[in-house]
């Protein structure tokens, strides 16, 4: 898990994780540098905490949304793994259609909305 020490949100996360006792290595990204800019340009993203597993990465706001939804995925990618990385990776573009697909619904929903009271 890469971290900042000043990031409150990595310290809520590790301790949910120690909570629940699962074992995570911290890497401070200003003490792990080289490896950290190689996941922002890997990610596109400079946020902390990233979780790395294997070769996924988990982000805030992108993958999870609080603590509790990062310990919902991490055991799913416990039960994931006799599934092999390209099946796995089918599977996430599959679920990020998906989830557009939903954003824009709800958007059109609302446009709606607006439209019909002018």
């Amino acid at each position: 898990m890469y971290t900042s020490e000043t990031c409150q949100y990595c310290k809520q996360v590790k301790e949910k994780l120690e909570q629940r006792k699962i074992k995570f290595i911290e890497k401070p990204g200003n003490k792990h540098r080289e490896d950290w800019v190689k996941i922002q340009r890997l990610t596109g993203l400079a946020i902390f905490p990233t979780i790395v597993v294997g070769d996924n990465y988990y982000i805030p706001n992108r993958d999870f949304n609080n603590p509790e939804q990062l310990i919902t995925i991490l055991a799913a990618e416990d039960n994931s793994s006799n599934f092999s990385a390209e099946i796995r990776s089918e599977q996430a573009v599959k679920t990020l259609i998906y989830s557009i697909n939903q954003g824009f619904a709800r958007m059109l929903q609302e446009l709606n909305k607006i439209k019909n009271e002018h």
